[in-house]
């Protein structure tokens, strides 16, 4: 009996599954393009299979992170930032807003979003009672939560990006990265920060961009920068990586091209639309935080004033490249504790005196560099430092700590070693605009930091991206994404939104609705 003859415009681009994709033995076995709707089944048949195995994934990093919470979980002891961020969520649940604990008057001087989060928990337990001495394991328990959430959108992240095997690879790597783990249980940003990140990346890169239409442009766009801009209020030196999305969209059009299918893309008007919404959308989360400084701080601040010392740390006669306790950094105006007046001064006068001495002392940048590179990358055990509250709490004992240390630095070689190979190998992750802005999103974030000092908790944020760059090395990618095709001429007219059915299929269609 003859073949029905294979339509081109629906035919699947999806490359025969390899003897360990997940999603092979889920899938019935059917000759490729003999029949477009067996295809479009198998296909539904394999996202179901992935979703479930997912799900799967995303269970046993909630049941780790909480096992680990129970044993590890701790009310901070000493003077650290641990302790001043429990004593801001406190005020700030007790309506006294985000006020400095020594002088109860108004502050900005740690970035707004780690403080408000946690200080929503306290809110949220302050009328069952008890909110304070309970508070930092409500807080853990949140994380684990929030840890979870980050497998699923990584996994869905390398799904989309570059395969069912690599999504699944790369959330199974992050359930049980051993200092992420340990992380959920510290009073810090870290879980929180990643959660936001990867989350706004799943909104705006889940689909090729392609296949946006007109409201879900807006949508995803608007998503990411809402998103974005509250993970630029835990940590500001996100927003650079905003500009690596103009670029790209403004110089990444692509097309697909096919027997009988016209070219199709986005245009120039497009990308500055999506571009534009995008940042408004990052710089109302973080305008309406810079307004409320301004109003409270009775001077414009853009998040914090922590800027100062940050960048006198790295940038003194006494910088060494890695953290200290502020070498030489005090400030004629007054310390951060001496009011709001004084905050904002001793954060300007320290960041031009940082300036100053960086460009009068050029030969020093170099080598304070290769120290802040050293200190930020040499090791990715911090966290059994954070559990026992940087020393003040020792209830490790020495076996107990050594088997973390080593556990976590051996993931971190794995994972290193792995993503960079990836970065040099896979030469498709240097391809198409998505798979472009995921990478230079995480070597921004990278580089940035090492503007100010080398300190290894800088590092953690794109430890879960290098997981998706060594995901990819276990297979070829799943689909050709729409996004990897031939670029356009710019001679080429086109229009301002494409629909589906004008284009390869997207990596999962049920996304793209």
């Amino acid at each position: 009996m003859a073949q029905p003859p294979r339509d081109e415009s629906t035919a699947s681009t999806r490359t025969d599954p390899s003897p360990l994709d997940p999603s092979a033995s889920d899938s019935p076995a059917v000759e490729p393009f003999n029949d477009p709707s067996v295809d479009a089944d198998a296909d539904i048949a394999s996202r179901s299979s992935f979703q479930r195995r997912l799900w799967m994934v995303v269970a046993l990093a909630l049941v780790v992170r909480l096992i680990w919470v129970v044993f590890a979980a701790r009310q901070p002891q000493g003077l650290t930032d641990m302790t001043r961020y429990l004593a801001a969520a406190r005020d700030i649940a007790l309506g006294k807003g985000y006020i400095d604990f020594s002088t109860a008057q108004p502050t900005t001087y740690y970035p707004p979003g780690y403080p408000i989060f946690i200080g929503a928990i306290a809110f949220v337990m302050r009328p069952f009672g008890s909110f304070e001495d309970r508070l930092p394991y409500a807080i853990a328990v949140v994380q684990a939560f929030l840890g979870a959430g980050s497998v699923y959108f990584l996994g869905r992240l390398g799904r989309s990006l570059w395969s069912a095997k690599a999504g699944l690879i790369a959330a199974l790597g992050l359930a049980l990265y051993p200092n992420l783990v340990m992380h959920t249980s510290g009073v810090l940003s870290e879980t929180f920060y990643i959660f936001l990140i990867l989350a706004s990346l799943h909104v705006l890169l889940a689909v090729p961009f392609e296949s946006w239409t007109g409201r879900q442009a807006w949508l995803r766009a608007g998503g990411f920068g809402v998103l974005f801009g509250m993970a630029a209020l835990v940590r500001p030196i996100a927003l650079p990586a905003v500009g690596v999305l103009v670029v790209i969209w403004l110089r990444g059009r692509t097309a697909a091209s096919g027997k009988d299918r016209p070219a199709r893309g986005w245009s120039r008007a497009s990308a500055m639309r999506w571009s534009a919404v995008a940042v408004v959308a990052t710089l109302a989360v973080v305008g309406a935080w810079t307004v409320r400084n301004t109003l409270r701080m009775n001077q414009v601040v853009l998040i914090s004033t922590n800027t100062g010392d940050n960048l006198c740390i790295g940038h003194s006669s006494q910088a060494t490249g890695g953290f200290h306790l502020r070498p030489g950094c005090v400030a004629v105006a007054g310390d951060t504790t001496d009011g709001t007046a004084a905050e904002v001064a001793h954060d300007k006068e320290l960041t031009k005196r940082s300036i100053r001495w960086t460009i009068e002392h050029p030969g020093e940048e170099p080598r304070l560099m290769v120290s802040r590179i050293y200190q930020t990358l040499h090791a990715d055990d911090d966290a059994v430092m954070v559990v026992q509250d940087y020393q003040h709490e020792l209830w490790l004992s020495p076996l107990q700590e050594g088997a973390l240390r080593i556990a976590a630095n051996v993931a971190y070689v794995v994972v290193g070693i792995g993503g960079l190979v990836a970065l040099l190998w896979r030469r498709e992750w240097w391809r198409g605009p998505r798979r472009q802005m995921f990478v230079w999103t995480m070597l921004v974030m990278a580089v940035v930091p090492l503007a100010f000092f080398g300190e290894p908790r800088f590092k953690v944020p794109v430890i879960p991206f290098l997981i998706v760059l060594a995901a990819g090395l276990f297979g070829p990618p799943d689909t050709v994404p729409l996004d990897d095709t031939v670029p356009l001429d710019d001679t080429v007219p086109l229009d301002d939104t494409v629909l589906l059915d004008d284009t390869v299929p997207a990596d999962d269609p049920m996304e793209a609705r």
